[in-house]
């Protein structure tokens, strides 16, 4: 399962639903709940966290927060987002990347894996 946090773009989340997967938007099933329980959530579902928070590396690298799979997307909206859902679907769809705790950062430029 994919957990699509409170600020992720709209279109990316529509992407991810068109291509089949089922997707937890925190912004309707539970807006407005704290970076924590977000995590909890994504840990509940054994889900994927998809985000455009920056906190979220704040928690896992300065507190500690090590059992969470997360992708944090970084891209400029008018320009990187079709590039950035591709590079996401790169990601999702390779298990040697997706299996196990990780902090991944994707960008228009690159796929960066940080083992938890």
């Amino acid at each position: 399962m994919i957990i699509a946090d409170e600020n992720l773009h709209q279109r990316i989340i529509d992407c991810l639903r068109e291509k089949g997967y089922d997707v937890y938007a925190i912004r309707t099933e539970a807006g407005g709940v704290a970076d924590t329980d977000v995590v909890q959530v994504a840990k509940r579902f054994q889900g994927i966290l998809i985000t455009e928070d920056k906190d979220f590396g704040e928690l896992v690298y300065a507190h500690g927060i090590a059992d969470v799979r997360i992708v944090f997307l970084r891209y400029d909206t008018k320009t990187e987002l079709d590039l950035v859902i591709e590079r996401l679907f790169q990601v999702l769809t390779n298990p040697e990347i997706v299996s196990g705790y990780a902090f991944i950062t994707i960008t228009a430029r690159k796929i960066r894996v940080n083992r938890l």
